[in-house]
């Protein structure tokens, strides 16, 4: 809560989220209680807390499904029980039936709730068709002020957390290329194997990165503050771009921290790259990082500031690549093993380069 009160952020975020629940909830807890008679009225507070804690397309989405799946439930229940008059029975019977009928695809993440919803129908008393109409009735009260109060009040973004999932990951790949360059600096092979396996973690940040991206594209459909809160992204960039340009720094970054592991295992009198051509490779690493660290910067921010850092910083990654590019002669590599270690890497360097380049 405090972090909420200081500013924007995903704490502000939740909070309002939380908010909402509590509103819709009161709401349609009022509105069941006035117009339905039914002790287990509490079905509609039920339902619009669940359909708060979601996008507005997907509450909308799963308020249809969870209300098909209460009036399935129901049904069968309220059917069954007038037909054996016995509720425990019926319970018995009708309780594996709708647990597998919760399971059809068409049902999604609210199939569950045909079984909720028999057990609520025979777990409060009588079972009559009119109190069965009203619990049915209550719900339906609860998925449309949950819907209501999603879409109308603050309705959710979250930029914010792709935003942030686009910084986490460029930080993570900055910061396993800083850790590279200093393993290059200091010929401390031995912390080769520690670095690898942080870029070994890398893919999960790009997961993360697209998941975030698609959440927050669904949380624009049917959203009325999608005007006001198009996009933070550049004008001349689209998710795709950074997805994919994420997705390419994350691989490549992988791929040289498993070169240096694999190269750490040659023999001190096979040294994994020449000693003359370390502290040029550490250089293109560290101006490769900070660049990294820029895109990331300036496609969250999209401020002129940025751009020329980051303009700046590729300028100052891509002369580190020449001269590290003219420094790498064949002939003069000790042997053909140091060749296999020095190619991988260059080709590694040059496609992160090439990629911000792009950018």
């Amino acid at each position: 809560m405090r972090r909420a009160a200081h500013g924007p952020g995903r704490e502000r975020d939740l909070a309002a989220q939380s908010a909402k629940s509590a509103l819709a909830a009161l709401l349609a807890w009022l509105v069941a209680s006035w117009l339905f008679t039914d002790s287990l009225s509490l079905m509609a507070p039920w339902v619009a807390v669940v359909l708060v804690q979601s996008t507005v397309y997907r509450s909308l989405a799963d308020g249809l499904r969870q209300t098909v799946a209460i009036v399935l439930g129901t049904a069968l229940a309220t059917g069954t029980a007038l037909v054996l008059g016995d509720q425990l029975l019926t319970l018995v019977v009708v309780l594996p039936v709708a647990l597998l009928v919760g399971n059809l695809d068409r049902f999604g993440e609210q199939g569950v709730t045909v079984a909720t919803s028999t057990i609520f129908a025979l777990a409060g008393g009588p079972v009559t068709p009119l109190v069965s109409a009203e619990r049915v009735g209550a719900a339906a009260v609860g998925a449309a002020l949950g819907i209501g109060v999603n879409a109308l009040v603050r309705p959710p973004r979250y930029l914010r957390d792709a935003g942030a999932a686009v910084r986490d990951a460029t930080d993570e790949v900055a910061g396993v290329l800083a850790e590279l360059a200093a393993v290059f600096d200091e010929a401390d092979w031995g912390d080769a194997p520690r670095v690898a396996d942080r870029a070994r973690r890398l893919p999960r940040w790009a997961r993360a990165t697209r998941a975030a991206w698609e959440w927050d594209r669904e949380s624009l459909r049917l959203n009325v503050r999608r005007r006001a809160t198009e996009s933070v992204l550049p004008s001349d960039y689209t998710t795709e771009d950074v997805v994919h340009t994420v997705r390419q720094l994350v691989d490549n970054a992988e791929g040289l921290a498993r070169v240096v592991e694999e190269a750490a295992a040659r023999t001190a009198d096979e040294p994994a790259l020449p000693g003359w051509l370390r502290p040029t490779y550490a250089r293109c690493l560290r101006d490769t990082g900070a660049a990294v660290d820029a895109y990331g910067r300036y496609v969250t921010g999209a401020g002129a500031e940025e751009r020329r850092e980051l303009t700046d910083a590729v300028a100052r990654a891509s002369a580190s690549l020449e001269r590290l590019t003219v420094r790498v002669v064949p002939s003069e590599l000790p042997d053909v093993g140091a060749m296999e270690v020095v190619g991988p890497l260059l080709s590694d360097a040059r496609r992160m380069v090439r990629a911000l380049d792009a950018s």
